[in-house]
């Protein structure tokens, strides 16, 4: 695992292989990301930072054809990714029809305004 070659108060630097084959700069660069995300100073942060970088580590095992390191982890992620999604989704559609509902209270009101000055 590669070590940190700079560590102050806002920055952290790696000295990394500059290769782009994957075998070569692949592993220290997965341990540097890993090392970081240990080093998230808040106690629940740094849980949730290196149960993700586990999770983004798994994605691109799962993309180059090997297996999932943690399954558990893995699918914990998907399922919280998905529903944001959905989250997501509702909260635009909420706002459509919010638009909508905008639009046709607006045109009611132009409506009635006309007819009551004719």
């Amino acid at each position: 695992m590669p070590e940190p070659i700079n560590i102050s108060k806002d920055r952290v630097t790696y000295d990394l292989p500059k290769s782009k084959d994957t075998k070569v700069f692949g592993p220290d660069f997965w341990a540097a990301f890993h090392d970081l995300a240990k080093r998230v100073p808040c106690d629940e942060c740094r849980d949730k930072a290196e149960s993700f970088m586990v999770f983004f580590h798994d994605m691109v095992n799962v993309r180059v054809g090997k297996p999932v390191y943690d399954e558990k982890n893995f699918k914990t992620w998907v399922t919280y990714v998905s529903n944001l999604g959905e989250e997501r989704k509702k909260r635009t559609d909420r706002k459509v029809l919010a638009f909508i509902s905008a639009i046709v209270v607006s045109t009611l009101i132009i409506v009635i305004v006309k007819t009551k000055n004719l």
